[in-house]
């Protein structure tokens, strides 16, 4: 769980919680700890970012600053290891090293091949979709592109999986997701191809977290991280606590170069501001819950990532044109993971077990104000009640403690987001009333 001073330094780069005087590295510990309504404040790097004039808009172009921030990451470690989803934030990273001639050690990919063929009723093998059809085929554009040949690893997770142990895992996830596959991520670090780089010398796991999230409250634009979007496969478990030589590095929001956020958060809010209707706006630039963030990725990727149309064709403001999955049904109930809930009754029963007490001691160990409320577009509860029932089989979800109707607050659909501190970009012309 690692309390205070214990947490290493590098996880306390990529986000901790501050709480009656302590630190916590692991979210759902902090909520633990909390009474009479109060929060744990989210502190992601403060020492760098509040020193930082988010009004000053850097004058290199984003691009460069990508380029800047690759070779950064080149100079302070001996092993580069790119991981790799199939996904654009990822996909940016690695063309901006192989476009700059900058090494990269390595390219991971995360996934289940070993399932295919082995899952009932033909299920998709949901686990490496993106990856197939996405990511290794990029790879191969990429190596063909500039003519290099990647050092890429197919990391099957299967057996990752198989490492529950009692229900005080939960203490290890990294405090948002609470999908069997998040557990996963603690044990990347023991696979061969891993090892050959971590016995070597300092390795940067470098990770494409994560997208700017601006918003406008009382007619001014701010930019802020908010804690869904951080720590979700960056465990806070065994491996964080006793080493600091396999470092996470979040390629986009580090503070070893504020500039890069500061610029990506000009680049978005004056296209924001000029350029979209008032009713999609109202919905992209909130902070609250109501915030359309399938609509505000769709006019952010194209501004951050296009290069002129070169590294991404996507129109501003347009669906995505490239494959990616469906949206998951919520924080706990992940495509990715329904292999681990179908073979519940039998090949992952005793794990999916104790993944399953995991969930329950967190319902009862933190109070429900600080989880979501179910977002399944039902009418009623009635309505409710029958869409449930289907996840409950599907997911083989009947020992875990239930969700009362739709707007019992549940571990299932993930805690709520907590913001780090706001910082102030510039003022806007659109004052909306939330």
């Amino acid at each position: 769980m690692f309390l205070g001073e214990d947490i290493p330094i590098s996880k306390k780069k990529v986000g901790f919680y501050e709480l009656h005087g302590k630190k916590y590295a692991n979210k759902f510990h902090a909520l633990s700890h909390c009474k009479d309504g109060e929060y744990p404040r989210f502190n992601f790097n403060e020492e760098a970012f509040a020193t930082t004039d988010f009004t000053i808009e850097p004058k290199e172009s984003i691009y460069e600053l990508y380029r800047k921030r690759a070779q950064q990451l080149r100079d302070e470690y001996d092993y580069l290891v790119v991981y790799f989803s199939g996904g654009i934030d990822s996909a940016i990273i690695l063309r901006t090293f192989l476009e700059n001639k900058i090494k990269v050690d390595g390219v991971i990919i995360y996934g289940t091949w070993s399932l295919d063929g082995k899952l009932p009723d033909n299920m998709p093998n949901y686990n490496t979709l993106e990856q197939s059809r996405a990511g290794l085929p990029f790879l191969k554009q990429m190596e063909k592109e500039y003519n290099v040949k990647l050092n890429i690893c197919m990391y099957d997770a299967v057996e990752a999986f198989y490492n529950f142990e009692d229900e005080n895992y939960v203490w290890s996830l990294g405090g948002n997701t609470v999908g069997p596959r998040m557990y996963s991520w603690n044990f990347v670090w023991q696979n061969t191809w891993m090892q050959e780089f971590l016995m070597k010398g300092k390795v940067a796991s470098i990770k494409g977290i994560d997208k700017p999230r601006v918003y406008i409250e009382d007619g001014k634009w701010y930019f802020g991280f908010l804690d869904t979007n951080v720590n979700d496969g960056t465990p806070s478990g065994v491996l964080h606590a006793r080493q600091d030589w396999d470092i996470h590095e979040y390629f986009y929001w580090t503070p070893d170069m504020p500039e890069l956020v500061v610029k990506q958060a000009h680049t978005v809010i004056d296209y924001l501001e000029n350029n979209v209707p008032i009713d999609i706006l109202k919905r992209i630039s909130t902070k609250d819950a109501s915030f359309d963030r399938k609509t505000y990725i769709d006019y952010v990727d194209p501004l951050i990532y296009s290069n002129n149309g070169r590294w991404l064709t996507q129109e501003i403001g347009k669906p995505k044109n490239y494959y990616g999955l469906s949206k998951p049904l919520s924080a706990g109930l992940v495509q990715k993971d329904l292999w681990f809930h179908q073979l519940a009754d039998d090949e992952t029963k005793k794990h999916f077990d104790v993944w399953l007490a995991g969930i329950n001691l967190l319902q009862t160990k933190i109070d429900s104000m600080y989880f979501n409320r179910s977002k399944l577009e039902v009418e009623n509860n009635v309505h409710f009640d029958r869409k449930w029932n289907t996840i409950v089989g599907e997911y083989n979800l009947q020992g875990m403690i239930q969700p009362k109707d739709q707007e019992d607050r549940h571990i299932i659909w993930g805690p709520v987001g907590i913001w780090s501190t706001p910082y102030f970009v510039k003022n806007s012309k659109h004052v909306f009333n939330n």
